[in-house]
Protein backbone atom coordinates (compact mmCIF):
# COMPACT_ATOMS: atom_id res chain seq x y z
CA UNK A 1 0.00 0.00 0.00
CA UNK A 2 1.44 3.42 -0.99
CA UNK A 3 1.92 5.74 1.95
CA UNK A 4 1.17 9.44 1.75
CA UNK A 5 4.07 11.85 2.26
CA UNK A 6 4.68 12.43 5.97
CA UNK A 7 4.33 15.99 7.18
CA UNK A 8 6.54 17.26 9.99
CA UNK A 9 4.87 16.89 13.40
CA UNK A 10 4.78 20.65 14.01
CA UNK A 11 3.03 21.21 10.68
CA UNK A 12 0.44 18.53 11.45
CA UNK A 13 -0.22 20.10 14.87
CA UNK A 14 -0.52 23.58 13.34
CA UNK A 15 -3.02 22.35 10.76
CA UNK A 16 -4.98 20.39 13.35
CA UNK A 17 -5.23 23.46 15.59
CA UNK A 18 -6.40 25.58 12.66
CA UNK A 19 -9.13 23.07 11.83
CA UNK A 20 -10.11 22.60 15.48
CA UNK A 21 -12.32 25.68 15.30
CA UNK A 22 -15.72 24.60 13.86
CA UNK A 23 -16.20 27.79 11.83
CA UNK A 24 -12.72 27.55 10.39
CA UNK A 25 -13.24 23.88 9.55
CA UNK A 26 -16.46 24.74 7.71
CA UNK A 27 -14.66 27.54 5.88
CA UNK A 28 -11.90 25.13 4.83
CA UNK A 29 -14.51 22.71 3.48
CA UNK A 30 -16.13 25.50 1.46
CA UNK A 31 -12.77 26.37 -0.09
CA UNK A 32 -11.96 22.71 -0.69
CA UNK A 33 -15.30 21.85 -2.29
CA UNK A 34 -15.36 24.88 -4.61
CA UNK A 35 -14.73 23.96 -8.25
CA UNK A 36 -12.62 27.12 -8.72
CA UNK A 37 -10.73 29.52 -6.44
CA UNK A 38 -13.32 31.30 -4.31
CA UNK A 39 -13.51 34.89 -3.04
CA UNK A 40 -14.34 36.42 0.35
CA UNK A 41 -17.75 37.70 -0.80
CA UNK A 42 -18.89 34.19 -1.70
CA UNK A 43 -17.51 32.71 1.52
CA UNK A 44 -19.09 35.46 3.61
CA UNK A 45 -22.51 34.82 2.08
CA UNK A 46 -22.20 31.08 2.65
CA UNK A 47 -21.16 31.42 6.30
CA UNK A 48 -23.34 34.37 7.25
CA UNK A 49 -20.44 36.08 9.02
CA UNK A 50 -18.91 39.54 8.77
CA UNK A 51 -16.28 39.66 6.04
CA UNK A 52 -13.60 40.72 8.55
CA UNK A 53 -14.18 37.54 10.56
CA UNK A 54 -13.93 35.47 7.39
CA UNK A 55 -10.66 37.19 6.47
CA UNK A 56 -9.22 36.44 9.91
CA UNK A 57 -10.13 32.76 9.62
CA UNK A 58 -8.67 32.62 6.11
CA UNK A 59 -5.43 34.18 7.38
CA UNK A 60 -5.08 31.40 9.95
CA UNK A 61 -5.80 28.72 7.34
CA UNK A 62 -3.17 30.26 5.07
CA UNK A 63 -0.64 30.44 7.92
CA UNK A 64 -1.24 26.74 8.64
CA UNK A 65 -0.53 25.83 5.01
CA UNK A 66 -4.07 24.63 4.36
CA UNK A 67 -5.25 27.40 2.02
CA UNK A 68 -3.49 29.48 -0.62
CA UNK A 69 -4.29 33.11 -1.42
CA UNK A 70 -3.98 34.32 -5.00
CA UNK A 71 -4.97 37.51 -6.82
CA UNK A 72 -7.56 37.53 -9.59
CA UNK A 73 -6.88 39.26 -12.89
CA UNK A 74 -7.67 43.02 -12.78
CA UNK A 75 -11.22 43.92 -13.83
CA UNK A 76 -11.66 47.65 -14.25
CA UNK A 77 -11.13 50.01 -11.36
CA UNK A 78 -10.38 48.96 -7.82
CA UNK A 79 -8.22 46.26 -6.36
CA UNK A 80 -8.28 42.79 -7.92
CA UNK A 81 -10.16 40.20 -5.90
CA UNK A 82 -8.32 37.90 -3.54
CA UNK A 83 -9.08 34.25 -4.30
CA UNK A 84 -8.61 31.19 -2.10
CA UNK A 85 -8.01 27.54 -2.85
CA UNK A 86 -6.79 24.48 -0.94
CA UNK A 87 -2.99 24.25 -0.86
CA UNK A 88 -1.67 21.74 -3.42
CA UNK A 89 0.10 18.79 -1.87
CA UNK A 90 -2.26 17.95 0.99
CA UNK A 91 -2.86 14.65 -0.84
CA UNK A 92 -5.69 13.02 1.06
CA UNK A 93 -5.18 14.79 4.39
CA UNK A 94 -7.99 16.60 6.20
CA UNK A 95 -10.55 15.35 3.70
CA UNK A 96 -8.73 16.56 0.58
CA UNK A 97 -8.74 14.37 -2.55
CA UNK A 98 -6.31 11.45 -2.45
CA UNK A 99 -4.63 11.67 -5.84
CA UNK A 100 -3.06 8.25 -5.43
CA UNK A 101 -6.51 6.68 -5.82
CA UNK A 102 -6.76 8.14 -9.33
CA UNK A 103 -3.24 6.98 -10.17
CA UNK A 104 -3.97 3.46 -8.95
CA UNK A 105 -7.16 3.35 -11.02
CA UNK A 106 -5.32 4.29 -14.20
CA UNK A 107 -2.51 1.81 -13.54
CA UNK A 108 -5.03 -0.95 -12.85
CA UNK A 109 -6.66 -0.11 -16.19
CA UNK A 110 -3.27 -0.43 -17.92
CA UNK A 111 -2.74 -3.87 -16.40
CA UNK A 112 -6.24 -5.12 -17.22
CA UNK A 113 -6.16 -3.90 -20.83
CA UNK A 114 -2.52 -4.75 -21.53
CA UNK A 115 -1.74 -1.22 -22.67
CA UNK A 116 1.32 0.84 -21.77
CA UNK A 117 1.03 3.64 -19.18
CA UNK A 118 1.38 6.18 -22.00
CA UNK A 119 -1.44 4.61 -24.01
CA UNK A 120 -3.61 4.46 -20.89
CA UNK A 121 -2.92 8.15 -20.26
CA UNK A 122 -3.82 9.01 -23.86
CA UNK A 123 -7.18 7.28 -23.51
CA UNK A 124 -7.86 9.01 -20.19
CA UNK A 125 -6.85 12.35 -21.70
CA UNK A 126 -9.28 11.99 -24.58
CA UNK A 127 -12.03 11.15 -22.08
CA UNK A 128 -11.13 14.15 -19.91
CA UNK A 129 -11.42 16.46 -22.91
CA UNK A 130 -14.80 15.19 -24.13
CA UNK A 131 -16.57 18.14 -22.51
CA UNK A 132 -14.30 20.60 -24.34
CA UNK A 133 -15.42 21.39 -27.87
CA UNK A 134 -12.86 21.52 -30.64
CA UNK A 135 -11.52 25.01 -31.17
CA UNK A 136 -11.05 25.87 -27.49
CA UNK A 137 -7.59 26.59 -26.09
CA UNK A 138 -5.88 23.22 -25.71
CA UNK A 139 -3.14 24.67 -23.52
CA UNK A 140 -5.76 25.90 -21.06
CA UNK A 141 -7.55 22.52 -21.05
CA UNK A 142 -4.29 20.67 -20.30
CA UNK A 143 -3.46 23.16 -17.54
CA UNK A 144 -6.95 22.83 -16.05
CA UNK A 145 -6.68 19.04 -15.93
CA UNK A 146 -3.21 19.30 -14.36
CA UNK A 147 -4.66 21.64 -11.76
CA UNK A 148 -7.52 19.23 -11.03
CA UNK A 149 -4.99 16.45 -10.46
CA UNK A 150 -3.00 18.57 -8.01
CA UNK A 151 0.03 19.55 -10.10
CA UNK A 152 -0.32 23.29 -9.34
CA UNK A 153 0.45 24.28 -12.96
CA UNK A 154 1.45 27.60 -14.46
CA UNK A 155 1.49 28.46 -18.17
CA UNK A 156 4.23 30.16 -20.16
CA UNK A 157 3.45 31.25 -23.71
CA UNK A 158 5.69 32.54 -26.46
CA UNK A 159 4.21 32.90 -29.91
CA UNK A 160 2.85 29.54 -31.07
CA UNK A 161 4.69 27.65 -28.35
CA UNK A 162 3.71 27.18 -24.70
CA UNK A 163 4.82 25.31 -21.61
CA UNK A 164 2.71 24.00 -18.77
CA UNK A 165 5.04 24.03 -15.76
CA UNK A 166 4.06 21.65 -12.97
CA UNK A 167 4.70 23.32 -9.62
CA UNK A 168 3.93 20.24 -7.52
CA UNK A 169 4.00 16.48 -8.10
CA UNK A 170 1.17 14.83 -6.12
CA UNK A 171 2.72 11.45 -6.94
CA UNK A 172 6.32 12.25 -6.04
CA UNK A 173 6.73 9.24 -3.74
CA UNK A 174 5.96 6.86 -6.64
CA UNK A 175 7.44 8.99 -9.43
CA UNK A 176 10.83 9.09 -7.69
CA UNK A 177 10.88 5.29 -7.63
CA UNK A 178 9.46 4.64 -11.11
CA UNK A 179 9.32 7.77 -13.31
CA UNK A 180 9.08 5.60 -16.41
CA UNK A 181 5.56 4.62 -15.41
CA UNK A 182 4.19 7.71 -13.67
CA UNK A 183 5.68 10.30 -16.02
CA UNK A 184 4.75 8.36 -19.15
CA UNK A 185 1.17 8.04 -17.95
CA UNK A 186 0.86 11.81 -17.51
CA UNK A 187 2.64 12.51 -20.79
CA UNK A 188 -0.02 10.35 -22.43
CA UNK A 189 -2.73 12.23 -20.56
CA UNK A 190 -1.55 15.54 -22.05
CA UNK A 191 -1.26 13.94 -25.50
CA UNK A 192 -4.81 12.59 -25.27
CA UNK A 193 -6.21 16.00 -24.34
CA UNK A 194 -4.24 17.67 -27.14
CA UNK A 195 -5.52 15.16 -29.69
CA UNK A 196 -9.14 15.59 -28.54
CA UNK A 197 -9.07 19.40 -28.54
CA UNK A 198 -7.11 19.55 -31.78
CA UNK A 199 -5.32 22.91 -31.73
CA UNK A 200 -2.01 21.93 -30.09
CA UNK A 201 0.38 19.02 -30.01
CA UNK A 202 2.67 17.84 -27.22
CA UNK A 203 6.30 18.24 -28.24
CA UNK A 204 7.83 16.59 -25.19
CA UNK A 205 7.76 16.26 -21.42
CA UNK A 206 10.84 17.68 -19.71
CA UNK A 207 11.14 15.89 -16.37
CA UNK A 208 12.67 17.11 -13.13
CA UNK A 209 13.18 15.72 -9.63
CA UNK A 210 9.56 14.94 -8.60
CA UNK A 211 10.31 15.88 -5.00
CA UNK A 212 11.13 19.41 -6.14
CA UNK A 213 8.71 19.48 -9.10
CA UNK A 214 9.22 21.74 -12.12
CA UNK A 215 8.44 19.25 -14.90
CA UNK A 216 7.41 20.99 -18.13
CA UNK A 217 4.92 19.92 -20.80
CA UNK A 218 6.15 21.60 -23.98
CA UNK A 219 3.40 22.36 -26.50
CA UNK A 220 3.04 24.05 -29.86
CA UNK A 221 0.05 25.08 -31.91
CA UNK A 222 -0.65 22.95 -34.96
CA UNK A 223 0.06 24.61 -38.32
CA UNK A 224 -3.63 24.54 -39.26
CA UNK A 225 -4.77 26.06 -35.94
CA UNK A 226 -5.73 29.76 -35.98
Amino acid sequence: MTQLPVLPDDEVRRQARALGDPTRHRLFRLVLDASDPIDVVTLTAALGLHHNAVRQHLAKLCAAGLVEETTDAPRGRGRPRLLYQATPGLDGRWGTPDHYVGLATLLADAVSTGTTPRQTGQRAGRAAATAAARGVDGVAVIAAEADRLGFDPSVRRKGRKAEVVLGHCPYHAVAAADPGVVCQLHLGLAEGIAAAVGDVRVVRLVTADPRRAGCRIVLERRPDAP
